[in-house]
């Protein structure tokens, strides 16, 4: 079997190790910088986390990122597509990861947190979206614990990389953590060359050939487009579409949190 052209358990391995992957990163991501920050050679090359305040913004910076990566992810996210999405944040990730590894003065880390962070945002958005959409049912709720077990594991794996490299001296003990960061987008990258776009997405733009295709693929190494199991996906995808076309909620409407049942 062609790995461009999986199906099945395979197929879903491979969109589930999207999601797993870019998990682990954030939850490496959360736990990495509380450490590096109070390093001896951190504190050397950026004396001004010293002061309370300015720690606290270097700091904190990644999550403001994070946030309008976030909107980012919710305002053109049906627009690019899961797929495209997700590229904008790899390529934002890699960025902000390596302004960060080769910085020497505190504003380029702080552009480089801002930048990574507003990646951060738009993965960590856009994947579970992604794995929602083409994962069935009745393992939907069994990949939701895959993914937030990788996100602690990586948050444990972050902070005792830290504590094995704070022993050592030099950049070392800041920079190689910064720089580990950057084995899950290559990771990421890889596994997103195999597989599709959603068929939900693909439904949302019309592409409904495409996405009954998908949908056969997702189903297993030997459905097609003419099973029932995959038909009736297609249609049930279809009406939720429909409806939502037919009902649509404004974001000011939403965030008034009026209730309109």
């Amino acid at each position: 079997m062609a790995l461009g052209n999986l199906r099945g358990t395979p197929l879903l391995v491979c969109v589930t190790l999207v999601n797993a992957v870019s998990m682990s990163w954030f939850g490496y991501d959360q736990g990495v910088f509380s450490s590096v920050l109070i390093s001896a050679d951190f504190k050397y090359w950026f004396p001004e986390t010293k002061v309370a305040s300015i720690s606290g913004i270097v700091s904190s910076c990644f999550a403001l990122g994070a946030f309008f990566g976030a909107i980012f992810a919710f305002v053109c996210g049906d627009k690019l597509g899961r797929k495209k999405t997700i590229w904008v944040g790899l390529l934002s990730n890699l960025i902000g990861a390596i302004l960060q590894i080769v910085s020497w003065h505190l504003p380029q880390m702080i552009v480089g947190r801002v930048i990574n962070g507003f990646g951060m945002g738009i993965t960590s958005s856009t994947c579970p979206v992604y794995q929602a959409e083409c994962s069935k049912p009745r393992v939907r709720g069994k990949l939701v614990v895959v993914q937030s077990l990788c996100n602690t594991a990586a948050f444990c794996l972050a902070n005792w990389m830290n504590y094995a490299l704070g022993v050592r001296s030099g950049p070392i003990q800041w920079r190689f953590p910064l720089g580990f960061q950057l084995l899950f987008p290559c990771v990421i990258a890889l596994a997103l060359l195999f597989v599709p776009d959603s068929p939900r997405w693909l439904m949302l733009k019309d592409r409904h050939d495409e996405a009954l295709i998908v949908i056969a693929r997702l189903a297993g190494s030997n459905a097609t487009t003419e099973d029932v199991d995959v038909v009736t996906e297609f249609r049930s995808i279809q009406a939720i579409i429909q409806q939502e076309r037919n009902k649509t909620v404004s974001t000011i409407d939403m965030l008034r949190c009026h209730n309109k049942t």
